[in-house]
């Protein structure tokens, strides 16, 4: 699915599972590929995210923003040269709720930017876990190139190359 840089790809509302799919050129305030929105949960196997952008400062999330109260899972999924001008250069996690989860296993993360916090990846609060994932060549302005984590836990994963001018 190409948005032609024109607008998000997607907004998900209810319980969604995306198998082998590719969006890019997405483009919106928040979620500039995809957005999990409240209630919401998102299970992707197998996708590319890629060249998706968010603009707005205060949110971001280039490929993926959740909002508060949603779920999100990735499996060997890539997110690639994805763009905000807040947090979360690929991924903008929001506060996660009682009985919602947030998670990825045998991700790529790579060469996303954030003009904010966490270059590929942005957790708000809390993450439940991090496996097995590639998070390289990500930058940020402010902090955290890589991985901007309130709480959870990383297993296996490879950081690489990930910078953030301020730490």
């Amino acid at each position: 699915l190409d948005g032609g840089g024109l607008n998000r790809i997607m907004t998900v509302t209810g319980t969604v599972e995306l198998v082998e799919l590719q969006v890019t050129n997405g483009l919106s305030e928040e979620g500039g590929g995809l957005l999990v929105g409240t209630g919401a949960a998102l299970g992707m196997y197998e996708c590319t995210v890629s060249d998706c952008i968010a603009t707005r400062a205060q949110s971001g999330g280039g490929a993926v923003r959740t909002a508060t109260d949603s779920s999100f899972y990735a499996a060997n999924c890539i997110f690639r040269d994805n763009t905000s001008t807040g947090p979360g250069g690929a991924i903008f996690f929001d506060i996660m709720m009682p009985g919602r989860s947030y998670a990825l296993a045998n991700c790529d993360l790579r060469d996303n930017h954030s003009d904010n916090d966490g270059g590929g990846i942005f957790a708000l609060s809390r993450l439940n876990f991090v496996d097995s994932c590639i998070l390289e060549g990500n930058t940020a302005i402010y902090r955290a190139g890589g991985l901007y984590l309130g709480e959870g836990d990383v297993y296996n994963s490879i950081f690489s190359g990930n910078s953030a001018v301020t730490g």
